[in-house]
């Protein structure tokens, strides 16, 4: 296979995610060991760690609260760090198709965001 490095990113920390699956952070989540918030947060900060190196995310979405609003409190993965595919539409999020080039059509409800009027972002671009 040649001269391949493969280079290793570990993002684990002493955090509020520790290193439960999302089974483990449900029943924390139930216990109030630990908020949604705070597992937002260590879910945000290793991501945005593990992404120095791997450049995998095309698009951060900060506004928490606009997300949060729609999700019911007893929904079965609520309080549960998620990251999406870029070619899934998202409230106020246009997907996108990188292997042809083209911007998905957004799905009902979907709007353009004021940063980004085209919805098409490129890839690796935050």
């Amino acid at each position: 296979m040649g001269d391949e490095t493969v280079t290793t990113v570990d993002t684990t920390a002493d955090d509020a995610l520790g290193t439960d699956d999302a089974t483990g952070l449900l029943g924390r989540l139930a216990r109030h060991e630990v908020s949604a918030g705070e597992l937002r947060d260590a879910a945000v900060a290793r991501a945005r760690a593990a992404n120095e190196h791997l450049n995998a995310v095309t698009c951060w979405v900060d506004e928490f609260s606009v997300g949060a609003a729609a999700v019911a409190a007893d929904a079965p993965l609520a309080g549960i760090p998620t990251l999406v595919k870029d070619n899934e539409d998202l409230a106020g999020y246009r997907g996108q198709v990188l292997a042809l080039g083209l911007a998905v059509p957004p799905a009902r409800g979907v709007t353009d965001r004021q940063d980004d009027p085209a919805g098409v972002r490129s890839h690796g671009e935050h």
